[in-house]
């Protein structure tokens, strides 16, 4: 019994992270100017209503660059499970480069 319990504790205690990166557009020469946007929910007992975390990105980085354009944005969704069932998080980051425009 005593194994059984410090086995599920373990299993309780555990987490893990799940990543998915994709590129979204091709990266510039110019990469002099990086820019980066997070966005991060808690998700507990996997209820999750609203993805509005992601909505503010474009934002961001748009944000970050003032008279120019983003290109070559890279984005990286990360599934972080803290304790399984009861609490983890999904994390999404774009990355780019702010480029003049002409």
């Amino acid at each position: 019994m005593k194994a059984l319990t410090q086995a599920l504790l373990l299993l309780t205690l555990a987490g893990c992270v799940h990543m998915r990166s994709l590129s979204t557009t091709s990266v510039p020469m110019d990469r002099s100017k990086p820019v980066e946007a997070q966005g991060y929910r808690l998700i507990i007992l996997l209820l999750n209503f609203n993805n509005t975390y992601v909505d503010t990105l474009t934002q961001d980085l748009a944000a970050q660059c003032p008279g120019g354009r983003v290109e070559g944005i890279l984005t990286k969704a990360e599934d972080i499970v803290y304790f399984p069932i009861i609490a983890h998080a999904v994390k999404v980051t774009a990355k780019g480069y702010c480029v003049e425009s002409p």
